[in-house]
């Protein structure tokens, strides 16, 4: 009798205890969930600031340059954002797309498309395609987005656009605009990746990011800041001038968390202004006051 409970004591134990294999299977999955957060954790956390980038000076000159959305296309213009011209990265083959006044200020790529801005008596959109060059007019009622903005009200996704007069920013779905920094003359407004935040600034005051009913969440520095690198990091670009002549001219990136500022190309002794990002590569590029475009790669 005393054998036969110790051996029911011993099948219990044996039979409540997991076995080798299925502890490995458990413990090796629990690692691997670890590691995978790891990854999207120190993902998400890493900030651009702390790349470092390879310099490439481009043959064609021209300004305000700006990546396709997988960066094998650069678009720029002139000095007056009259004219649009298109770069291919792969050929160094130029072509200009359009000799229209505004049409390289923000323009988008969709597919074989380019939309584009036209200021004349009124502004209006364009969208060109860059294989036949067809030319169509976008509906009048989308007048004053950008591009951007454009592109964003057809996906259905929230959009923001600076008030007809400038005096606020208005949000899709809002019928009164949005006053962050109060009674100004708005100059942008950029909504963040996550459709959560607007990147602002009003003539005389530093950029500041809010929410979208215009309570302001940071207050950043006094620099022209209106492209999100990411949710928690911005591009800059910032000047100085004795009232008569610009004496410097830098970009970079900027931690909204913490303010930090950190210059990009400033190991090539140039003014750098109208800088631009590309989320598939991660480059930079921007233009010097004389027009010599660069593109920087990160390391």
């Amino acid at each position: 009798m005393r054998k036969l409970i110790v051996l029911m004591l011993i099948l219990q134990v044996v039979s409540c205890s997991p076995s080798k294999e299925g502890a490995a299977n458990e413990t090796n999955q629990v690692g691997q969930e670890t590691a995978v957060q790891e990854v999207v954790e120190e993902k998400e956390e890493t900030p651009v600031s702390n790349w470092s980038y390879t310099a490439e000076l481009l043959e064609p000159t021209g300004y305000f340059p700006q990546f396709s959305t997988e960066g094998k296309i650069l678009l720029y213009t002139d000095q007056k954002y009259e004219g649009l011209w298109m770069l291919d990265l792969t050929t160094n083959e130029v072509t200009q797309l359009t000799d229209q006044r505004g049409a390289g200020y923000l323009p988008v790529i969709s597919g074989d498309k380019v939309t584009y801005q036209v200021k004349g008596k009124t502004k209006r959109l364009e969208q060109i395609d860059m294989k036949t060059k067809e030319v169509t007019k976008v509906a009048s009622e989308f007048a004053r987005f950008s591009p951007q903005e454009y592109h964003k009200s057809l996906s259905g996704e929230t959009s923001v656009s600076l008030a007809k007069d400038l005096s606020g920013i208005m949000v899709s779905g809002e019928e009164q605009p949005v006053k962050p920094q109060g009674e100004g003359n708005y100059l942008y407004a950029v909504l963040s990746p996550d459709g959560k935040k607007i990147l602002t600034k009003s003539a005389g005051n530093v950029t500041v990011i809010c929410d979208l009913k215009g309570n302001i969440m940071h207050e950043l520095a006094d620099v022209h800041a209106d492209i999100w690198i990411n949710n928690q990091t911005v591009l800059y670009a910032k000047t100085t001038d004795d009232g008569m002549q610009q004496l410097s001219a830098e970009i970079g990136v900027l931690d909204i968390q913490n303010n930090k500022m950190t210059p990009v190309g400033s190991d090539l002794d140039v003014a750098l202004e109208n800088p631009n990002f590309d989320t598939a590569t991660l480059q930079i590029t921007a233009n010097t006051p004389e027009g010599q475009m660069y593109i920087f790669k990160p390391e």
